[in-house]
């Protein structure tokens, strides 16, 4: 019998966490930083996990950029944050919802040519021009083992994209 109340109470409790946890923010009139990126429209689910429209219009401190949607052919982490958007031998380019974050990693040499690869393919995937790009949030790094199969010195900063002012040649 004890074990009987034992167990209602723990899922009693969790019942109540899960309830604050789904529905309080909701009352108060808050959103969740997903909403706010990709606000629900008669394109989105209503449980938006991924966009189902088209577009994606990415708010930035530059201005919007509206995007193909990247993420219908993403893969993704068990928590919906972190988008692999395509892997290839020599980079890995992802998008990370909670920071609203493009990575281009380069895994292999030779860099240059990866980071033009790279560079390009996430263009074409976000179908958007350089000068878009260059609103979003992006970071192109060299891993250190590339960067000791290249005999270069290249890990450990972030380069930027190529194209853009703010674009660390290498």
């Amino acid at each position: 019998m004890i074990k009987k109340v034992i167990i209602f109470l723990i899922i009693a409790a969790i019942l109540i966490i899960g309830y604050f946890v789904f529905f309080a923010d909701k009352k108060n009139g808050t959103t969740n930083d997903f909403e706010t990126l990709f606000p629900l429209s008669d394109n989105y689910p209503s449980s938006p996990l991924r966009p189902l429209g088209d577009k994606i219009n990415i708010n930035t401190e530059k201005g919007t950029v509206t995007t193909d949607n990247f993420l219908q052919n993403a893969s993704n982490d068990a928590n919906m944050n972190d988008y692999v958007l395509q892997s290839a031998d020599n980079y890995l380019i992802s998008y990370y919802r909670k920071t609203n974050w493009f990575s281009l990693i380069l895994l292999a040499p030779p860099l240059r040519a990866a980071r033009v690869t790279a560079e390009n393919e996430f263009l074409r995937i976000l179908n958007i021009r350089q000068t878009e790009a260059c609103k979003l949030s992006v970071s192109v790094a060299v891993i250190r083992s590339a960067d000791q199969l290249a005999g270069t010195r290249l890990a450990g900063k972030d380069y930027r994209l190529s194209f853009c002012p703010d674009g660390i040649p290498f």
